[in-house]
């Protein structure tokens, strides 16, 4: 039994028979070419759901992580901006806020 999109037809044609042992093989072969299609249209289908949510969830991630760092970065932009406004750029807090990762 040859394959079909990742569907590996002897596996097939091997359960077949271990399940229903008293068919002859001929149907097990008829039945394999069969199913092996359907089969395979549920691996496609479960695959592009698969691959559908995966890319929702690395969306959402990267939207919270993108959101995170704008805020981060407004809070440090504000920040720097007022002690430059006020002309404290020798307080103590300028240098930890200007070497900040974000």
């Amino acid at each position: 039994a040859a394959d079909v999109a990742g569907v590996d037809g002897q596996a097939v044609r091997d359960a077949l028979v271990e399940r229903f042992p008293e068919v002859p093989p001929e149907i097990h072969n008829e039945f394999c070419s069969h199913l092996q299609p359907m089969l395979a249209a549920m691996v496609a289908e479960a695959a592009t759901a698969l691959r559908s949510s995966l890319q929702s969830k690395q969306k959402a991630l990267f939207e919270t992580t993108e959101k995170f760092v704008q805020e981060r970065y407004e809070a440090l932009a504000l920040g720097l901006r007022a002690l430059e406004s006020t002309k404290m750029q020798d307080s103590p807090l300028y240098p930890k806020m200007q070497d900040s990762p974000l």
